[in-house]
């Protein structure tokens, strides 16, 4: 998953910028993920992910909204270094391994435990993510 974007759904953005500013990715950078990704047989996702302060909320309603709106992931840091990123004009861009947002709606909304990855899916994805991210930042 590549984050194009970032919504901040919490208290540091207002803390550092004051108002709703949903800082984006280089295009450069993002770019380069998504080749690598593609050259190794993945297919990323890219879109929209929401920083929030309160990640393991257990009111699941914020997450089927932002879900249901095409937010493909939620995580803690994404739109705070996008942020201070844009602000020093440097480059950035976030890949993370992140299970289907389908899936997650669906154990949301009441499905097994089934509809989430497993541990072992879970780590595949993750030793991926990080082959990727390193090929992209070493690769012209």
């Amino acid at each position: 998953m590549i984050a194009s974007s970032a919504a901040s759904v919490d208290g540091a953005q207002n803390y550092l910028h004051g108002d709703p500013y949903a800082p984006h990715c280089d295009s450069v950078w993002s770019g380069r993920f998504v080749d690598v990704a593609e050259r190794r047989g993945q297919k990323p996702h890219v879109g929209q992910v929401a920083t929030v302060d309160v990640f393991y909320n257990p009111d699941g309603g914020l997450l089927l909204q932002m879900g249901d709106r095409g937010v493909l992931a939620f995580e803690m840091e994404t739109s705070v270094l996008y942020y201070l990123a844009a602000r020093a004009r440097a480059a950035r861009a976030d890949v993370a391994a992140a299970h289907d947002p389908d899936r997650q709606r669906r154990a949301l909304r009441g499905g097994t435990s089934r509809s989430l990855p497993s541990l072992d899916e879970l780590n595949r994805s993750i030793e991926r993510t990080i082959e990727i991210a390193l090929e992209a930042g070493t690769s012209n």
